[in-house]
């Protein structure tokens, strides 16, 4: 919580221990990927924080309670879906990121609002 991008991590063996200010999301090992997808969406993080801005400790940061991550909408696009799925299990956040942009039905204008706010970049 409280970075410019929702940020996913997934946890394989179920061996790290969640702690403030992460919110940890359970599910079954064949789906963690796809869960990370949808977190990591470039539309979800625009969904976030048009929804949700203001409320994180800095002005362009994205904060979600773990109520709101339920209320995360999902993609139209199951195929799309279930790529970017395999593209982020393979690493490729920027690939996936595209994968669930176009999975959403979102525009470019989306992916590279995204892409900007990514760390790193």
């Amino acid at each position: 919580t409280q970075t410019r991008v929702l940020e996913a991590a997934t946890d394989l063996d179920g061996t790290w221990v969640p702690s403030t200010p992460v919110i940890a999301v359970h599910t079954t090992p064949d789906q963690l990927h796809a869960v990370a997808a949808v977190l990591s969406a470039p539309p979800v993080s625009a969904w976030a924080a048009a929804n949700y801005a203001g409320v994180a400790l800095a002005p362009d940061a994205i904060k979600l309670s773990a109520r709101q991550v339920l209320d995360v909408p999902l993609p139209p696009d199951r195929r799309r879906w279930e790529e970017a799925a395999t593209v982020l299990r393979d690493g490729d956040l920027v690939g996936a990121g595209a994968l669930m942009t176009a999975a959403y039905g979102a525009d470019e204008a989306v992916f590279e609002w995204w892409s900007g706010r990514l760390p790193n970049q």
